[in-house]
């Protein structure tokens, strides 16, 4: 699985399994596989309405804390494969483990896949 964080024109930052058809040296599209919103929430004090599996902890000392909160990229399809077109897509980066970790049990909980 190469789950990755990508950055959307449009601001969103998605993370999915990632794969690019390449045709030489030229992108012809990208396709997320069980992509869904990674949005940094900042937590005042424990949040009570989500579970444990949805959030991250970013931060370990007395500072802030941070929190990465996934939804579903596009709710109101069936498709778990979406494809899109290169011009969409700003940047695609590496996450750090703990959130790839979390979003890898967040998928095998939904979906029943195994991502590790």
């Amino acid at each position: 699985m190469a789950v990755k964080l990508v950055l959307m024109e449009s601001g969103d930052l998605v993370i999915a399994d990632v794969k690019q058809a390449v045709e030489g040296d030229k992108v012809i599209f990208t396709v997320l596989d069980h992509p869904f919103f990674a949005e940094l929430v900042e937590v005042e004090q424990e949040p009570e309405l989500l579970m444990e599996e949805d959030l991250v902890d970013m931060d370990e000392d007395d500072s802030p804390r941070y929190n990465v909160a996934f939804t579903e990229w596009q709710p109101l399809t069936s498709d778990r494969k979406i494809s899109i077109e290169p011009g969409f897509v700003v940047s695609i980066m590496e996450p750090k483990k703990e959130v790839r970790e979390s979003y890898e049990d967040r998928i095998e909980k939904l979906y029943g896949i195994n991502g590790k």
